[in-house]
């Protein structure tokens, strides 16, 4: 016979072999945590879908580039004002206007045209709108008797784009930044 005390501490061997084994891991983990943490393969440059759409955007920047280039979109530029003048019953000599002069305005080129023009900071003209106003399909003339002494201050401008005139010359300028107008203004001065 055998001694109990040898079949029990093989019992307890046994159950201490068996302690633990509820939180033993599957078979195979080792190997799959191995997997699962190695740098997953690179894939070449040319199966990316961004390799084939590169190419497409960098082409589609240059089209428009060019198509930018070539057919630049060009605003009408601001209308030209000419100015000559006639003398009055003094002659001067130079090219300075007087009291009693004739000036001679003409407004030609850019789109549409219209013309204000001001004594100090009153208007005292403005084109299309005044019968002295002489307008064909180009150009705006108008003749103006200097009969103040001052300064004058001539407009020309897109009537499409402008707002109306409010008869100051401060405001109407502002006005006419505010609203982004290209302009072109010429200054006589009558001494």
């Amino acid at each position: 016979m055998s001694d109990p005390s040898d079949r029990a501490n093989e019992r307890i061997e046994a159950a201490l072999a068996k302690l633990g084994a509820e939180y033993e891991p599957p078979p195979g983990w080792e190997a799959r945590v191995l997997a699962a943490t190695q740098a997953a393969p690179r894939r070449p440059w040319w199966r990316s879908w961004w390799a084939f759409a590169t190419p497409g955007l960098v082409l589609a920047a240059a089209a428009v580039i060019l198509v930018m280039v070539a057919f630049p979109q060009r605003s009408p530029a601001a209308p030209e004002i000419a100015v000559r003048l006639v003398h009055g019953k003094t002659y001067r000599g130079d090219d300075t206007p007087a009291v009693g002069d004739i000036a001679h305005i003409a407004v030609t080129g850019g789109g549409p045209r219209a013309l204000w023009i001001y004594h100090r900071d009153a208007l005292v003209m403005q084109c299309p709108g005044a019968p002295e106003c002489r307008i064909d399909g180009h150009a705006i003339a108008v003749d103006l008797a200097l009969e103040l002494v001052g300064e004058y201050r001539i407009i020309a401008l897109d009537p499409a784009a402008a707002p109306t005139p409010s008869k100051s010359y401060d405001a109407d300028l502002a006005a006419l930044q505010r609203a982004r107008v290209e302009y072109r203004e010429r200054t006589l001065n009558v001494p």
